[in-house]
């Protein structure tokens, strides 16, 4: 979890002294698991998340518009999550094989994010911003 922590504060210190707010762009954050203790710990925060939102294991939620989302899943047990705010986002996640967990926050303007999971066990967290 350190390694998420310092990469997430070296993104926005880079992302900050390079004058965002001047230009048009993007910035993805992906948080994944690199051993199976923090796998479990991630799948089970969001999995939280979405039964305190009431998220069925394949959801889609927007709000705003020009929004495009695609959610496809083959096997058992997969968890996805594709929540975007804004304008003009495209979200795609395929799951293949078992037990794969995604969510994907998209945010801002102008994003596009495409995920694929194949295998057992994936757990991933996505998080997209945009801005014109």
């Amino acid at each position: 979890m350190f390694r998420i922590a310092a990469t997430l504060a070296l993104a926005l210190a880079v992302t900050c002294s390079t004058g965002v707010a001047a230009a048009e762009g993007s910035l993805t954050l992906t948080f994944a698991p690199e051993s199976e203790a923090e796998a479990r710990a991630l799948r089970l925060a969001l999995i939280l998340g979405a039964l305190r939102r009431g998220v069925d294991p394949a959801t889609i939620r927007q709000s705003g518009f020009g929004l495009a989302a695609d959610l496809r899943q083959s096997g058992t047990g997969h968890r996805a999550l594709i929540d975007q705010q804004g304008r003009d986002h495209q979200g795609r996640i395929v799951q293949t094989g078992q037990d794969n967990t995604q969510v994907l926050i998209q945010r801002g303007t102008g994003t596009t994010a495409h995920i694929v999971q194949s295998g057992q066990g994936q757990t991933a967290l996505t998080l997209v911003y945009g801005w014109d």
